[in-house]
């Protein structure tokens, strides 16, 4: 277990109103204002590091926001990266960020997984908004899930989506709303790859789910 604290909920709501420029692992990083941003203490990070052997896998990122981890696994060797978000602001900051790096990721707009045009990934990872609260502005759009609504269409989705011998990575937390019943079909539970404490006692996961 990492025992490093990360911001509260107020702290993410007061960053995402900020443009900052970050440099991971020497990606240049944009995150404009209203789009969720990559900090040392983000899940992000969490995400980045639970992340397996791409080389040569099609990888899907959902929520993908500034784009730092499906270029990331551009960067270490996936053949191909689809990257989308619901926030065009998303997509134009990953747009500009890939260019910005020199990495070719396929930027898509909308909603989950409308945007894959029925195709089927190696990987597939989506990290969640993290709080079972309703939605009270703009900002707490890439925070909030209220009831678990897009974790449970996430899951339920998961198979007509990863290839067989495939893995999803997914975000949740204390503070997210309770794992629901597993699609059908699935063998195995999600298992726990990593886990962080955050500065008010909730845990953060990222957990991984094979078909």
């Amino acid at each position: 277990m990492m025992d490093t604290c990360i911001p509260t909920h107020g702290d993410h709501v007061d960053l995402i109103h900020r443009p900052a420029m970050y440099n991971i692992d020497g990606l240049r990083i944009c995150a404009p204002s209203g789009v969720y941003h990559p900090h040392a203490e983000s899940s992000t990070r969490l995400v980045l590091a639970a992340l397996p052997d791409v080389s040569g896998l099609d990888v899907l990122e959902i929520g993908a926001g500034t784009g730092v981890v499906a270029m990331t696994a551009r960067e270490r060797g996936a053949a191909r990266v689809v990257a989308t978000d619901i926030s065009e602001r998303a997509c134009a900051a990953m747009e500009c960020n890939a260019l910005i790096n020199g990495l070719d990721i396929d930027v898509r707009h909308g909603d989950l997984f409308a945007p894959r045009e029925g195709e089927r990934f190696d990987l597939v990872i989506f990290n969640l908004p993290l709080m079972d609260k309703p939605v009270e502005n703009d900002a707490e759009i890439a925070l909030c899930d209220p009831q678990g609504e897009l974790l449970e269409r996430f899951l339920l989705q998961l198979p007509s989506v990863v290839r067989d011998g495939g893995l999803a990575l997914f975000t949740h937390s204390d503070m997210s709303a309770p794992l629901p019943l597993l699609p059908v079909g699935a063998k195995v539970q999600p298992r726990i790859q990593l886990v962080r404490r955050r500065a008010d006692g909730n845990l953060v996961r990222v957990l991984w789910w094979r078909p």
